[in-house]
């Protein structure tokens, strides 16, 4: 009988430690998947600041009005932040991203080889400088258009797939 009590101390102190340790266990685990989402977060802001440094790359190379300006506005340098971000934090965008950045790389040198073939350029285009998308609306106003607006649906599937990810990361914290 003399065992009894020692027996309850040693078990209430292993319990004790058993949920002293789950309990520091639970909190580490909350808390690496709270920072983790912060990261997230983080994350996809940067990659909405990428596709809206798309939006504005699109602008500035419709805007030139020389050949060797729309050369210099190469669509890579754009879009790395768009893609790599994407593999690394948000592998459910890749497919949207890819159609996008796809899309824009084929209008790149779409609007490229309209800008570069003088033959077929009307002779006020050639009289004072244009913007390439004044020269596109005249050379082919339909396949601008085209162009335009399949960009802009592609787009907003891509604004809308990030919005998707914003809701479920915050439904998460």
């Amino acid at each position: 009988m003399d065992y009894w009590p020692a027996i309850i101390a040693a078990s209430a102190a292993i319990v004790g430690t058993a949920i002293g340790a789950s309990v520091s266990m639970l909190s580490s685990w909350l808390e690496r998947k709270h920072r983790r989402t912060t990261t997230l977060l983080q994350k996809l802001e940067d990659l909405t600041l990428a596709l809206r440094q798309t939006t504005e790359w699109r602008e500035h190379f419709e805007g030139t009005t020389a050949f060797q300006d729309s050369a210099n506005t190469h669509p890579a340098i754009a879009f790395f932040p768009l893609e790599s971000l994407t593999i690394l934090y948000f592998p459910g965008l890749q497919t949207a991203v890819s159609e996008y950045t796809a899309k824009l790389r084929s209008y790149h040198s779409w609007a490229l080889r309209h800008f570069v073939d003088a033959d077929h350029q009307p002779p006020e285009l050639l009289l004072s400088p244009q913007s390439l998308a004044t020269r596109l609306g005249v050379l082919d106003q339909a396949g601008f258009q085209a162009q335009h607006n399949e960009l802009q649906r592609l787009h907003k599937v891509l604004a809308d797939a990030i919005g998707n990810e914003a809701r479920t990361l915050l439904g998460r914290s």
